[in-house]
């Protein structure tokens, strides 16, 4: 499920839910992740049934960090 927000070069796994106004660019989005509204991730790796807090800003790496 995907907000009002932007996805580009993603990957959303299965279950996977994204808030409004967000950001995504070259992440991958684990199965079941839910990531805020308002938040910016570009080349993130975010883990199965993580949950990224709202307005959350992270260029790389993974959540949870």
């Amino acid at each position: 499920q995907i907000g009002a927000s932007e996805v580009s070069m993603s990957t959303l796994l299965a279950g996977a839910k994204v808030g409004d106004h967000t950001r995504l660019v070259g992440s991958l989005v684990g199965q079941g992740a839910r990531i805020g509204h308002g938040c910016e991730l570009k080349g993130v790796v975010v883990d199965h049934k993580a949950v990224v807090p709202d307005g959350t800003v992270q260029h790389g790496g993974s959540w949870p960090v």
